[in-house]
């Protein structure tokens, strides 16, 4: 009778603890951590928008002489642009804006910063951009002069775009439209963020993901080649009005609002201050994302409002660091700042010519073998750089936990390609320098192929890149919500399962059976096997059952891989009691109580 009396005694104990805990649960959610695939190294593809130029709202768009038969009718309005969230202006090509006869504003001159250094730009006059999707099934009304307004939707009025680079002779540009055509193939438009205000950029790289099938490709000819004489697989990007913004109209063209499974939070952060303008007013500037805290405020020792938002890390040589990373759809490729690759032992050698930007770019600190070498380019020029795989990168991430709040979802890259080097902006006035902890490219979101060596000198880089091997995306989705900051992402089902922390028995749903998996496999250890998270009774996927997982079912409770109906609190507390009564029962037993 005394035993029954101190058993049932730890039962009440243990069962108040369990209340404890589980009331607990919506501030103390447990991190989820879901495994992606493999990345490499470059994007196959960025996403881009399509843009007419009117001079005012009431004139004509602008136009420019095209190919001529039988390519097209001789004349084009449309102007192609990288939808760069990394960009705070918008810039137009030199050769686009001659083509096209966009007028600048005279005597401006804007200074702007990139991977590579700086370059200096003109300014154009007010003008007006009018945006339409990317999208191969809107090839045949891109030029037509009769739908341009129900095409190209998306309007922004006043707009001054950065012009550029300034040639260092402008008697170099070629006055011979057909040279001015092959010139503008060489250059870049980018419609950065001033384009991107109360809007939602829905990136779609479901059809390339198809293509690429369920796996991974042996080579990006591979994907060629199997599209047979089918048009290549793109991707697709569409500009709708935000859901958050004020009288949004519903998508008409397109795929609408994905449903989405993870959600980036980022902070905003605006350069406006350490940019240089003279000879008149600045183009237009915005702010840009950030994973992470603001970097300019953290400058100036304030803080962002709101709950501090988790960055990007890092996990190489024994260290994990934390950083604000700058989240840039326009980046094919992701970069890390050489100072927090210090913080793990790893800089460029101090040998001629293996320094950043030297002819053979090699880091200390990595095995020579684990390293590949890539020329960027953007503003300011080409850099030749040095990158490797780190050991780990974790996106931080939301999901809804089904109850009206959010549980925090780490996103893991075992084996994540980056490059290492500086981004550095330095304010014209009080000389404040910021240094981007990292950039992160879209080479984590979309499909991938692995680069090596120099791309814009060796004249057999193009033949390589159809050798190189390609591995599928981790996201079908992308969506950038410009009123929240936030990127809404949809996984590809065929390379990511999910495995949910608190399902014990692998059902999708955190129950009452978890806590009964967990009785039925306390001690097992999964560790010598494969440890996948899927092993029976370990509901926090560290390879063993302990009382650790009992907790975890707890914090879980009544989570779901599918939108779910949430448990009633008092039966969640009840089987959360139930389950530490059959713990303590199996428990006493093997104990020989």
């Amino acid at each position: 009778m005394t035993h029954e009396v101190c058993e049932m005694i730890q039962f009440n104990q243990l069962c108040i603890v369990s209340l404890a805990i589980v009331a607990m649960s919506a501030q103390a959610r447990a991190v989820q951590t879901i495994q992606m695939n493999q990345v490499l190294n470059g994007a196959i593809d960025q996403p881009r928008l399509f843009a007419v130029v009117r001079p005012g709202p009431e004139l004509p768009p602008l136009n420019a002489p095209g190919l001529g038969p039988p390519f097209d009718s001789g004349v084009t309005y449309s102007i192609e642009g990288f939808a760069d969230t990394g960009a705070g202006t918008v810039l137009t090509g030199s050769n686009t804006a001659s083509t096209f006869d966009i007028a600048l504003d005279p005597g401006v001159m804007f200074t702007d910063v990139g991977v590579a250094g700086t370059d200096q730009f003109a300014v154009s006059q007010d003008v007006v951009f009018q945006l339409t999707h990317f999208d191969s099934d809107l090839a045949g009304r891109l030029d037509n002069l009769a739908t341009i307004d129900q095409v190209y939707n998306q309007v922004f009025v006043g707009v001054r775009s950065a012009v550029g680079p300034r040639p260092e002779d402008p008697l170099l540009t070629s006055a011979d439209p057909l040279e001015q055509i092959i010139a503008g193939l060489s250059e870049f438009n980018v419609f950065g963020t001033p384009l991107m205000k109360g809007k939602s950029l829905v990136m779609y790289s479901g059809e390339i993901n198809d293509a690429a099938g369920n796996g991974e490709f042996k080579a990006f000819g591979d994907l060629l080649s199997s599209i047979g004489g089918d048009s290549l697989p793109e991707l697709k990007s569409y500009l709708y009005d935000s859901p958050n913004a004020v009288n949004p109209r519903p998508p008409m063209v397109g795929p609408g609002f994905p449903v989405y499974d993870v959600i980036l939070k980022t902070s905003y952060a605006s350069f406006d201050d350490f940019t240089i303008t003279s000879g008149g007013d600045p183009p237009s500037l915005s702010h840009n994302p950030f994973i992470g805290a603001d970097p300019v405020t953290d400058l100036n020792g304030g803080s962002t409002p709101g709950a501090p938002l988790p960055g990007v890390r890092v996990t190489q040589n024994g260290t994990t660091t934390e950083g604000s990373w700058l989240a840039d759809t326009g980046a094919a490729a992701t970069i890390w700042s050489q100072q927090q690759a210090l913080g793990h032992g790893i800089a460029y050698s101090s040998v001629e010519g293996e320094g950043l930007g030297g002819d053979n770019p090699t880091l200390i600190g990595v095995d020579l073998d684990d390293q590949f070498t890539l020329t960027l380019g953007g503003v300011g020029g080409e850099l030749k750089v040095a990158g490797f795989f780190v050991e780990e990168l974790i996106l931080p991430a939301f999901r809804p936990d089904g109850d009206g709040g959010e549980q925090r979802v780490d996103l893991r890259f075992a084996d994540a390609p980056i490059l290492v080097a500086d981004i550095d902006i330095t304010h014209p006035v009080t000389q404040q320098k910021i240094i981007l902890d990292g950039v992160l490219g879209v080479n984590f979101f979309f499909p991938t192929i692995f680069l090596d060596g120099d791309l814009f000198d060796d004249p057999f880089a193009v033949l390589a890149i159809l050798d190189s091997p390609m591995i599928t995306g981790n996201f079908d989705f992308v969506v950038f919500d410009e009123p929240t900051g936030q990127f809404l992402m949809s996984f590809n089902p065929a390379v990511i399962v999910q495995v949910l922390q608190g399902d014990t028995n692998n059902d999708g749903l955190v129950t009452g059976g978890d806590l009964i998996a967990v009785q039925q496999n306390f001690g097992n250890d999964y560790t010598n096997g494969a440890c996948d998270g899927m092993g029976l009774g370990d509901a926090n996927d560290d390879c063993l059952v302990t009382g650790a997982d009992l907790i975890a079912v707890q914090q879980n409770f009544g989570d779901t891989l599918v939108p779910a109906p949430v448990p009633e609190p008092t039966t969640g507390l009840l089987l959360a009691c139930i389950g530490l009564w059959l713990l303590l029962q199996w428990g006493g037993q093997s104990r020989g109580v």
